[in-house]
């Protein structure tokens, strides 16, 4: 399941490097199981509180807590879902143009990703006036979602409804000896990635701090080195760059990746310099 929260987002371009994110680690996920893995796209929206909607090909339903569940159509038709119409269909909108185009565009380095099935509910989510969900409501519709947070238990965050859908594609894994070892094999190989991983994070982090140190020790007025220390830092921000763009490289994708931060603290780092003044004519 991936959690997609458009309210936490300012910058589209994070967005979409986070999906292709997705789709690399969908990849390795499936090279490692063996099968296409289903996904599916939890949408979460700030708006007046609604049930969840689940999207399962042409057919789409409402599942209300503690009631059955009904059509789209059928609910949309009663009367208190009034406020709620331009707000779905901008967020039907935006999950079209932004979230399911950067999951199916054509991508050299990993297949397209068509979601299971998609689940929406919108609520009081904290969000910001800059985020993206705001900002495309308001300038679509020059709405403005509250700002209202309320703390929701853990399960209001996932789906129950889409479980009985997965079930068909489901398989037994036959017990004894063979189906433990299995199951532990294929544990052993996901931790063991998942710790190289960790190191090749900590030895990015441990360059880039290098250079960071390096830079931060030489005074300015030093123009030569400090000109070696800027080009070290312009080379770190190109690849963190590079990487953002064109999806994190496996071998650093299965751990918490830092490249956010990094990039952020390298690219500050270049903003303080300040270049030598002119030779004396």
């Amino acid at each position: 399941m991936f959690r997609c929260l458009p309210d936490r987002h300012e910058d589209e371009a994070l967005m979409r490097a986070s999906l292709k994110a997705v789709r690399l680690q969908m990849k390795q996920l499936s090279r490692l199981t063996g099968y296409n893995v289903p996904m599916v796209l939890n949408a979460e929206f700030s708006g007046p509180e609604t049930p969840w909607i689940v999207v399962r090909g042409d057919s789409a339903l409402v599942c209300r807590d503690d009631e059955s569940a009904i059509s789209l159509c059928e609910w949309q038709r009663s009367a208190q879902t009034a406020t709620v119409q331009p707000l779905l269909t901008e967020a039907n909108a935006m999950l079209h143009k932004i979230v399911l185009d950067e999951l199916g565009k054509p991508d050299r380095l990993c297949p397209p990703i068509r979601p299971f099935a998609v689940t929406l509910r919108f609520g009081h989510i904290r969000s910001c006036a800059t985020a993206l969900w705001p900002q495309w409501l308001f300038r679509q519709t020059r709405i403005s979602p509250s700002d209202r947070v309320s703390a929701y238990e853990r399960r209001w965050h996932f789906a129950d409804p889409v479980l009985p859908l997965l079930a068909p594609y489901t398989t037994p894994l036959q017990g004894g000896k063979t189906g433990r070892r299995v199951v532990l094999m294929l544990l052993l190989c996901a931790l063991g990635a998942i710790a190289l991983s960790v190191r090749h994070n900590q030895a990015l982090i441990h360059k880039v701090s290098a250079d960071l140190q390096r830079w931060q020790a030489i005074p300015m007025n030093h123009y030569d080195p400090k000109a070696q220390a800027l080009h070290a830092l312009q080379q770190d921000a190109l690849l963190l760059e590079r990487w953002q763009r064109q999806g994190v490289p496996q071998r650093y994708g299965l751990a918490l990746y830092p490249g956010d931060r990094l990039w952020l603290a390298v690219q500050q780092a270049i903003d303080t310099y300040v270049p030598p003044p002119p030779p004396p004519k």
